[in-house]
């Protein structure tokens, strides 16, 4: 098992690469499901519920 310090370092990584995945969803379902899974992964590591994210509907614009 990994020391205290060394966890932490991996877990502060995690959030790092999850903070660049959560720029790249835009409106892609697989960005998206990659997202959410590596949150669930921290989520685990950190002992808390995960906060999913959802694609967020763009707005038409309807032309008359």
């Amino acid at each position: 098992m990994k020391s205290k310090k060394e966890f932490d370092k991996l877990v502060e990584q995690m959030k790092d690469l999850l903070e660049v995945q959560k720029d790249n969803i835009g409106q892609e379902e697989y960005m998206l499901g990659m997202y959410n899974g590596m949150e669930f992964v921290l989520a685990c590591m950190e002992k808390r519920e995960p906060k999913y994210e959802e694609i967020k509907k763009k707005e038409t614009k309807i032309r008359r």
